[in-house]
């Protein structure tokens, strides 16, 4: 039912409005965030995990989640978390920007 009734509000907006410059930039504004802060909040959490699987099973029971973040923050410090994770900021960014101005901008 909700999606039938998406569907015709995105039909009606798209007879309704004709696009205007600021509505689409702040909701490609908004896709770009959304997809910085996946990967803001994701990158180290999926770096620790990629560190987690590597690890010999000698060394696995004294090797928790926690562990290694506290091991690899001293080390290496902020960017050990976020090393590699540049390119999928900018990906994420445009990504998400791209779904949103193309999906959401009709349905307002």
């Amino acid at each position: 039912i909700i999606i039938i009734v998406m569907e015709r509000k995105t039909i009606q907006a798209t007879s309704n409005t004709r696009g205007s410059f600021i509505p689409n930039a702040i909701t490609f504004a908004a896709g770009a965030s959304y997809g910085l802060t996946t990967v803001f909040v994701g990158q180290p959490l999926d770096t620790i995990k990629t560190r987690m699987q590597g690890i010999s099973t000698k060394n696995k029971g004294t090797s928790g989640f926690a562990s290694q973040m506290v091991n690899l923050y001293g080390k290496e410090g902020l960017r050990g978390l976020y090393r590699g994770g540049f390119p999928l900021m900018i990906g994420g960014s445009l990504m998400r920007s791209a779904q949103f101005g193309v999906r959401y901008e009709r349905s307002t």
